[in-house]
């Protein structure tokens, strides 16, 4: 048993051995390759592999040089603010809006800032901006700032209203010891309330009190006598004070300084102003007292203390008055009256009380010629506008301002319709300034030296514009004698007609009010020039002038041609056409009607022998006899054009081709 036992371990052991090495070089393997580095096999990608921004924004590289670097650029993720590929309407921005992508990492000072009373103005809303200030990419400047905090400020905030004679100190070290850049549960986006802000610099100890009249002024708004900016007096005291504070005579309005109630009044409403100022008080007795001034409310328009405004109001010029009159009269239009824009309302309102209605300084006819004088002496024009006549300038104007020229109430092209019926300037043809509103093209507004308030006389005021017109006719030739004396009227009407060229009739009468005799001889006449039966004068005459007698628009022989063409069609001999100097169509034609067919003036061949009527070799070898024998021309020979010389028909009987006449007829 024992025996067996032996061979039996003695067999395992021999068996054992390999199998026990073989073991160990597999689990050493394991080890080894467990501690190799794993290589990760990346997913097959399809299209193309993404390359890093920087490889074509290179420009981008020295922003890692700059001592402070936002996160996202220094950690490379462009892809935290930008889309890869872009978006043009949000610059390429996964959001937009500069707020709201900014907000996608500063979540909790997004949230705080939602709670705040008063935001900075470039933050306002989701489209608020935050990179007029701060770099997004690096900066040298601490929280990624585009430079010194006070030269960011003023790149918005005026300047001049930090460069005073006596800055604040904080002014000039850094406003954000005062104001919180983001926002604030404060105005002005102040870090903590005005009193205790100031506090922190100005200690309020009994010097303090003392240079304040012993009150206990650090209950109240250390700004309404200071200027938190700076100041060209002492103390940063504002720019208008008033006496009895620049004097520290507190007490001539407060309760004495050592009352339960100092900084109480002691006495209400105006009779406390009228104390000093009794005088005004008289001058406030007229019909119309401005409300404030009535209730003894001084205060509405004034600071009792100081300001930074003349007669120490509490806001400018207009800003001022639209603190009250919100709604009326609208002052958001693109055209102030000039002295609202410059000095403010006081120029036409007395801001107390006045003798005439709305504070005027004048009566409402008046008013306007206070500072209008020149247009006050339009008045001694012989044609005034009605309105302007009855000095009724608001039915035209604006006194406060509008969103049309010279403060009109109505834009031009509306404005005149107010008082003129619209229809009598509405027809087929409209005057082309009618037509655009432009009624001031011709007329004044006001008052004129001419009827109508035209702006020149009505037989000069077509030039203006129409000059073009009459530089068509040399001033040394004669014109349409009423165009040459500028009387445009006798045939145009002004604004609107039924008839092309805003004449006073058609063209088949208009020349006929004038010209009758012609109307009259044509209508007894067989033979009517078809232009002229049509009522087309202006076919060959022009209506203004040419420089040509009768107004023609050009010389007979070239103006007929312009209907009759097929006379130009043949181009061998155009003898009747184009004849010589001082010889035209009308030594044969009538122009405008007549007796005879054709228009002649006389039947072949009286009208031939006219000036063929001299027998010659030539002439008598042709005809075979004397010219007076001949009774038919036009058998023959063609009165206008031929490809024959003399004139000859183009188709010819055969014998007389070969002018054998005496084949036909008998000679002798």
């Amino acid at each position: 048993m024992v025996k067996r036992f032996r061979l039996n371990m003695y067999n395992t052991r021999v068996v054992r051995g390999p199998v026990v090495i073989g073991l160990f070089v597999l689990l050493l393997a394991f080890v080894v390759v467990s501690c190799a580095p794993e290589v990760q096999r990346l997913p097959r990608r399809k299209g193309f592999a993404p390359k890093p921004c920087l490889d074509c924004h290179k420009q981008m590289q020295k922003e890692f040089t700059k001592k402070v670097v936002h996160q996202p650029m220094k950690q490379r993720q462009c892809e935290s603010c930008h889309l890869r590929h872009g978006k043009l309407p949000i610059k390429t921005f996964v959001v937009r809006g500069e707020r709201r992508l900014c907000s996608l990492c500063h979540s909790q000072f997004e949230e705080n800032l939602k709670k705040k009373r008063s935001v900075h103005t470039l933050m306002k809303g989701n489209e608020g901006r935050c990179v007029p200030c701060h770099q997004p990419h690096g900066s040298d400047s601490p929280k990624l700032l585009k430079g010194n905090v006070n030269d960011l400020c003023i790149s918005c905030h005026d300047r001049k209203e930090f460069d005073r004679l006596i800055p604040h100190s904080p002014v000039k070290e850094n406003c954000l010891i005062c104001h919180d850049p983001h926002g604030s549960d404060e105005a002005f986006n102040l870090k903590t309330a005005e009193a205790q802000l100031c506090q922190t610099c100005h200690r309020y100890t009994p010097q303090f009190t003392e240079a304040h009249g012993g009150y206990p002024v650090q209950q109240a708004r250390c700004s309404g006598c200071h200027d938190p900016h700076g100041s060209s007096q002492k103390a940063i005291l504002r720019a208008e004070v008033h006496r009895p504070m620049q004097e520290i005579r507190c007490d001539s309005c407060h309760n004495p300084a050592d009352s339960p109630d100092p900084l109480g009044v002691s006495v209400g409403g105006g009779s406390l102003c009228y104390g000093c100022h009794l005088q005004q008080q008289r001058q406030f007795m007229k019909p119309f007292v401005h409300p404030p001034v009535e209730e003894g409310d001084c205060t509405a328009c004034h600071d009792p203390h100081a300001s930074d405004f003349k007669k120490i109001t509490i806001a400018p010029g207009k800003d001022l008055c639209i603190l009250c009159h919100k709604e009326s009269p609208n002052l958001d239009v693109s055209n102030l009256h000039g002295p609202i824009k410059t000095q403010g309302c006081t120029v036409c309102h007395n801001p107390h009380a006045s003798e005439f209605a709305s504070y005027l300084p004048a009566s409402k006819e008046e008013v306007c010629f206070v500072c209008h004088e020149e247009t006050k002496d339009q008045m001694q024009r012989a044609f005034r506008h009605p309105p302007f006549a009855n000095q009724e300038c608001l039915s035209c104007h604006d006194p406060h301002g509008s969103n049309n020229p010279q403060v009109m109430v109505l834009p031009p092209d509306r404005l005149c319709y107010n008082c003129h019926e619209r229809d009598a300037f509405f027809d087929v043809y409209i005057h082309k300034p009618v037509q655009k509103g432009r009624c001031l093209d011709c007329h004044t507004g006001h008052s004129s030296d001419y009827a109508s308030g035209l702006k020149a006389s009505a037989n000069g005021i077509c030039r203006n514009c129409h000059g073009s017109t009459y530089a068509e006719v040399p001033e040394d030739k004669k014109g349409h004698i009423p165009f040459q004396q500028n009387r445009c009227s006798d045939c145009h009407l002004p604004h609107v007609s039924n008839f092309a060229g805003l004449t006073k009739a058609p063209k088949s009468e208009l020349c006929f009010t004038c010209h009758g005799e012609v109307r009259q001889t044509l209508n007894s006449s067989p033979v009517r020039h078809l232009p002229l039966e049509e009522g087309e004068c202006t076919a060959c005459h022009s209506p203004h002038g040419t420089g040509l007698d009768k107004q023609l628009r050009a010389l007979p022989n070239t103006l007929c041609i312009t209907c009759h063409k097929r006379l130009l069609k043949k181009t061998e001999f155009k003898g009747h056409i184009l004849r010589q100097e001082g010889v035209d169509c009308l030594d044969c034609h009538r122009s405008h009607y007549g007796q005879k067919r054709f228009l002649l003036m006389k039947d072949s061949p009286d009208m031939c022998l006219d000036c063929h009527g001299t027998d010659t070799e030539e002439t008598l070898n042709k005809h075979g006899r004397p010219i007076n024998q001949i009774r038919r021309c036009l058998d023959c020979h063609d009165p206008h054009i031929s490809v024959y010389r003399g004139l000859i028909r183009d188709v010819q009987h055969n014998p007389f081709q070969q002018r054998q006449c005496d084949v036909c007829h008998r000679t002798g």
